[in-house]
């Protein structure tokens, strides 16, 4: 996954990561049912979905993480 997103994933307010999570997650969902699934599309959606998780444990520990939803890469 481009190092530019990671980078990125500071200066996204907690609701935008968590819709960033879950939509990386829908496209998994949607490209694992196709007949020739893009693993490379595939790992990459799965490199957000744990770079968000990492970015929310991060905000988390320096206490700035502002929203109480839960999150888990295996919603």
């Amino acid at each position: 996954m481009s190092s530019y997103i990671v980078s990125r994933l500071h200066q996204l307010s907690e609701s935008h990561l968590f819709l960033l999570a879950q939509d990386a997650q829908n496209r998994i969902g949607s490209h694992m049912i196709t007949d020739q699934p893009d693993v490379h599309y595939i790992e990459t959606q799965k490199a957000i979905v744990e770079a968000v998780g990492e970015e929310i444990e991060r905000r988390k520990e320096v206490g700035t993480l502002q929203e109480t939803r839960s999150y888990s890469s295996t919603n």
